[in-house]
């Protein structure tokens, strides 16, 4: 008898052994704590790509390459010119980080984002009087205006970095260096002079333990005219000449005062006479350049992203074509596209694309400097899905209730009407905003469904209406 009262006993043992061993604590919808989708599929926050809704972080292990302009990242890691010209989310800035760490250290990078942008541009707008109004804020903006930002960005990114043991000075004139200086002094966007001090003392050569290097705090700036202290006729030049340009912080006089110090010490008055700056922004474009490829041994490559982010172009009230187009245009000027086309630096820039934009008419040489667009329709999109859960998957920790189904089981695509709402997500951004939305009503569901985490109908609907707010809320 008590053989036969042994055996549900131990079948039951089993079976509380077997739920242990494969239905882990996790998998109890019960435990109000464990209604989490992370959790539930051995993820932390961090680590699920589908709730970040930004690609500012660039990590690029979930970049899709089969949706994306295969050109832009090349297997010898080289650079090249083009525009990626595409909608909002579709991937531009993920593309751009991947550009970027792609590239050897045969290239200095000048990574031009909103920020800089931003505060270039306004003072444009500032200094044209158009205060009032974003209406038409850039309407005087020329192709010269988008070659100061260039050099203004590079010289400044450059010297902020600068090692004395980098550069090569030999077979360097003085008419070069003074050249070198000059640039340095007009663009450099920063109000200490240390950094342009230092490259200063390096390229003369004083920073010998008996050398007396400059100093802008030792420049001296004015003379004594009929009793009267006034400033030197060459730092009068200076500062009219800096006048004329509309995107240079003009506040920044120490700079100047510095370069007197400078051309004063080298005896370099003379040809400083017939300085006239911002009458040669292209050709100093092309000098920094070339000085960076033959004595630094590092070709110039500017990258441009974040224009969707500029209240200049877009706001809560839409897209002002006019003055977008103004912008890009500027970028791929006749100048800009010889200077690529002659290998004096390359740019790639990272547009957003909006109805009304014109680039194809504008561009010289197409075949130099291409136009790459980036689509996504229902078939790539639901294969970025799953290459991201794939991912996703191989990060899972061994705790885990279940591994993360495929995308189309996740969301009960097999559901005409779920397949319906999911086939309209445009992009990978707005499938972010989705996926967000959709694991929360998924947490909210957990303890009420017959399978935990896997998508109904309502939650599919509930999901896409708010998503799509949220979406919009951001691009507003």
């Amino acid at each position: 008898m008590l053989k036969w009262f042994m055996v549900p006993v131990v079948i039951l043992a089993v079976g509380i052994f077997i739920k242990l061993m494969f239905y882990p604590e996790s998998c109890n919808m019960d435990n109000p704590s464990n209604r989490d989708f992370n959790k539930y599929f051995g993820l932390t926050v961090a680590q699920n790509h589908f709730m970040t809704r930004s690609a500012d972080e660039c990590n690029i292990d979930y970049l899709y390459r089969p949706a994306l302009p295969q050109a832009v990242i090349k297997p010898d890691r080289s650079s090249s010119t083009f525009v990626i010209l595409a909608p909002y989310g579709t991937g531009k800035t993920m593309l751009r980080c991947a550009f970027d760490q792609n590239l050897d250290k045969r290239y200095f990078k000048v990574i031009l984002l909103n920020t800089h942008l931003s505060e270039y541009i306004q003072r444009f707008v500032s200094a044209n009087g158009k205060n009032n109004s974003l209406e038409n804020s850039l309407e005087n903006w020329e192709s010269k205006d988008f070659a100061q930002i260039l050099l203004s960005v590079l010289v400044t990114q450059f010297l902020s970095q600068f090692n004395d043991r980098w550069i090569d000075l030999a077979n360097m004139s003085m008419d070069e260096k003074m050249d070198l200086i000059f640039i340095a002094c007009y663009y450099f966007d920063r109000h200490a002079t240390i950094e342009l001090e230092n490259f200063a003392n390096s390229l003369f050569k004083k920073t010998g333990f008996f050398a007396s290097p400059y100093k802008e705090q030792d420049a001296i700036t004015q003379t004594k005219e009929n009793n009267r202290y006034e400033d030197k006729v060459l730092l009068i030049q200076f500062k009219n000449d800096i006048r004329n340009f509309k995107i240079l912080d003009l506040n920044q006089n120490s700079k100047l005062h510095l370069l007197l110090a400078i051309v004063e010490g080298e005896k370099y008055q003379h040809n400083a006479k017939s300085k006239q700056m911002h009458e040669t922004v292209f050709q100093d474009l092309v000098k920094f350049s070339s000085f960076m490829k033959k004595h630094m041994g590092k070709k110039v490559v500017f990258i441009i992203d974040g224009i969707d982010e500029n209240q200049n172009f877009f706001s809560a009230n839409g897209v002002n074509v006019p003055q977008l187009n103004r912008f890009y245009q500027s970028s791929v000027s006749q100048e800009i596209v010889v200077m690529t086309m002659a290998n004096h630096f390359d740019l790639a820039m990272f547009y957003v694309a909006a109805n009304g934009v014109e680039l194809s008419d504008v561009i010289i040489r197409k075949d130099k400097f291409p136009i790459y667009t980036v689509t996504w329709n229902t078939k790539s999109l639901l294969n970025y899905a799953d290459y991201i859960l794939e991912k996703l998957r191989s990060l899972s920790a061994s705790s885990r209730c279940k591994p993360i189904p495929s995308f189309k089981n996740l969301v009960n695509y097999s559901d005409e009407r779920i397949a319906e709402i999911v086939n309209k997500i445009p992009t990978p951004r707005a499938l972010h905003f989705f996926m967000t939305e959709l694991i929360r009503e998924m947490n909210s569901d957990a303890a009420h469904v017959q399978q935990p985490f896997i998508a109904n109908f309502d939650n599919i609907n509930n999901a896409s209406e708010k998503s799509k707010k949220s979406f919009n809320q951001v691009r507003a």
